[in-house]
């Protein structure tokens, strides 16, 4: 029995390798998983986009089988209209997110994870965030700057097959990273104000060390867009259809010519070689008559 402890407070190596199997359980048992994670509004200290402010309602909540509870802004949904959709100039702004977040490391579940911080993914709004595969990791105490440029690519497949069973539109982001340290002193007490009233437990000796625990925790992300120029790679065929079909006309044409051509030679080769074989066999009968009379 894994639970057999009057210890509630620490937690064992042994037992912390089950906490997975525990998640999967839960999920089988189609049990909620947000009791266990962060509420965005713990950690989301301030939002903007195109220095308008931004709340929790505007990301969308997906689970991730390797981080959790994780948080998408802007997704554009299937089967909803474009109300919610933020678009880069809205505002009168070049698309710029800003986030400030606060990572609550004191919470982490110990021998599970051995890093403290952020994983983010600049993707495509339509786009399912394969973040386990392609994530960015941000470390506190730092307030990076993701500049992106967007790729768009597309294969023939999209053209002609109706059912493409592989991905025909492909919109990369190509990502460049920066950073530099942060918060700065002014920002101190707000940080410290909305720490002391989120839901999440203070460390213990947060009364003497919350500058520490601060700097310890609190990152923050700006995305920016470095151009508003798509790079745009399509393939295209170099024979169309038209192109085909001339060449298949013009290739066979050539050779029916030179075909026809040669079949009349070797005709017209049979048609002498028999003439002049007449000719021989009528010589030597007008030659044996001529004989016979004399």
């Amino acid at each position: 029995n894994l639970t057999d402890s009057n210890d509630t407070t620490t937690l064992s190596p042994f037992q912390a390798h089950y906490i997975r199997d525990f998640l999967i359980d839960k999920i089988n048992r189609n049990e909620s998983l947000k009791p266990l994670f962060y509420p965005l509004s713990s950690m989301l200290s301030t939002c903007s986009f195109n220095v308008v402010p931004c709340l929790e309602t505007d990301f969308l909540p997906f689970v991730s089988s390797t981080y959790g509870l994780c948080y998408t802004f802007n997704a554009k949904l299937k089967y909803s209209n474009n109300d919610s959709i933020r678009y880069e100039n809205k505002n009168g702004g070049d698309g710029n997110l800003k986030l400030g977040l606060y990572v609550h490391n004191h919470q982490y579940v110990p021998y599970v994870r051995d890093n403290v911080g952020i994983v983010s993914l600049v993707h495509d709004n339509t786009q399912l965030p394969l973040i386990e595969a392609a994530d960015i990791e941000l470390a506190p105490g730092r307030k990076h700057k993701l500049v992106d440029t967007l790729l768009a690519s597309s294969i023939l497949m999209n053209k002609y097959c109706s059912d493409c069973s592989q991905q025909c539109l492909i919109t990369n982001f190509i990502i460049q990273i920066s950073s530099l340290a942060t918060p700065v002193e002014w920002q101190m007490y707000e940080i410290k104000g909305f720490v002391e009233n989120s839901t999440i437990p203070l460390p213990n000796n947060w009364t003497t060390t919350w500058r520490e625990h601060i700097r310890e925790n609190y990152l923050a992300v700006n995305v920016v867009r470095e151009t508003n120029i798509v790079e745009n790679n399509t393939q295209t065929a170099i024979f169309g259809v038209v192109d085909i079909l001339s060449n298949i006309g013009g290739q066979t044409g050539l050779w029916i010519g030179i075909s026809f051509r040669s079949i009349m030679e070797v005709f017209e080769m049979l048609y002498r070689l028999i003439c002049y074989q007449y000719f021989l066999i009528v010589r030597a009968v007008r030659k044996k008559k001529q004989i016979i009379i004399q």
